[in-house]
């Protein structure tokens, strides 16, 4: 796979969780020129800015704020109710395994779950990566 055609798969992937059929249908074509304007339009960061410090905080594509402010709209709605019990939604990541999401993901990725770690950001990976395997064993998060 040419690297300019992962970097395009890896930017589909962050539109998946708010992608519905009808905006799938509204993606420039593969070679279309206006491609990359398309995908511009997709944050809200000003015309003439871009940011490129992704390492804490990175600017997140228009439809994955919608989402997100849609997800904590139902959260307020329901929050009265509720009581962490697994067959309610998680509000608060961090407490479940998340066994589903991560065999969804080890599929996309040819891997077992087992094999598949979530994360918070790329920096608290970076950081796995760079002190080692005992870092993550003694988190005894995975």
């Amino acid at each position: 796979m040419r690297r300019r055609d992962f970097i395009r798969l890896l930017t589909a992937i962050g539109f998946l969780p708010a992608a519905t059929a009808a905006a799938a249908e509204s993606w420039p074509a593969a070679g279309d020129p206006q491609f990359w304007s398309w995908i511009r339009r997709q944050f809200y960061f000003p015309d003439g800015q871009a940011y490129f410090n992704v390492g804490t905080l990175g600017a997140c594509p228009r439809p994955v704020i919608e989402a997100v402010i849609e997800s904590m709209r139902g959260i307020e709605q329901d929050i009265a109710t509720y009581d962490y019990r697994p067959e309610h939604p998680e509000y608060i990541a961090g407490y479940r395994k998340q066994e589903e999401l991560r065999a969804k993901v080890a599929s996309l990725i040819n891997a077992s779950a087992r094999e598949v770690a979530l994360l918070q950001n790329a920096t608290m990976g970076s950081n796995f990566i760079a002190h080692g395997w005992s870092s993550i064993s003694a988190m005894k998060c995975c």
